[in-house]
């Protein structure tokens, strides 16, 4: 069974005293893995050597989504953006090339527009050091749009990206960590459907949005971070 600890980590605040430990120092990755939203569906994720960094970079502010503040992004050990599809609110192929060291996985309209050599290819499995990523083609607008499967340290993650398909997150068993977005809950909400998670999270919704909470979601704040531990 994992364990779940979440606490708050306010922007640019480095006096907030949280399980006693103060914001900004360096985490415990023990055992475990720790997540930070940025914003839009952008959250680091890492294991203290690797970072997977969700949808990100993408353009702040992009169709009047968050905006963020890319120094505030700072992922240690070999990283790599896992990014859904091309769309400004998602994937800004100029800040990742300013990022040299990064890996990629995505949809040709994502990968196409950057270095080759430093896209990780994937059919329907790809690895990345520890995690193992599985892909589901998934409907949204007239794009290829990659919805994914997680497995790292065991913990179990989906991230449905812009899709309105829950399909493929409905037939997903024994989650860890669900991603979904609004429209998403909301449909799932409708039609009483739940998923089978230990913990769904809400990403790209807006800074002032109004969120009816189904399945005890956790709705973060940007600078939220939350811990996942074996």
């Amino acid at each position: 069974m994992h364990r779940i600890k979440r606490h708050l980590k306010v922007w640019m605040t480095a006096s907030l005293l949280i399980y006693g430990v103060f914001a900004g120092t360096t985490p415990s990755f023990a055992g475990s893995l720790e997540f930070r939203f940025i914003g839009n569906m952008a959250f680091q994720i890492s294991d203290g050597a690797f970072t997977i960094l969700t949808d990100y970079p993408y353009i702040s502010g992009a169709f009047g989504y968050m905006e963020y503040q890319s120094e505030t992004v700072k992922p240690v050990g070999t990283v790599l953006s896992l990014v859904t599809h091309e769309h400004d609110d998602h994937w800004n192929p100029a800040s990742f090339r300013k990022a040299p060291g990064w890996s990629l996985v995505g949809p040709a309209g994502v990968t196409g527009s950057v270095d080759p050599n430093r896209v990780i290819h994937v059919d329907e499995t790809a690895q990345f050091g520890p995690a193992t990523i599985l892909v589901h083609q998934t409907p949204h607008s007239d794009l290829v749009h990659y919805s994914y499967v997680v497995i790292w340290q065991g913990v179990r993650m989906f991230f449905s990206g812009d899709t309105n398909s829950s399909k493929e997150l409905l037939a997903e068993k024994d989650l860890d960590v669900a991603f979904v977005s609004p429209w998403l809950l909301n449909q799932l909400r409708a039609s009483g459907r739940r998923v089978d998670a230990k913990m769904v999270v809400v990403y790209h919704h807006g800074v002032d949005e109004q969120i009816t909470v189904y399945q005890d979601c956790l709705v973060p704040v940007q600078g939220e971070e939350f811990t996942v531990a074996r």
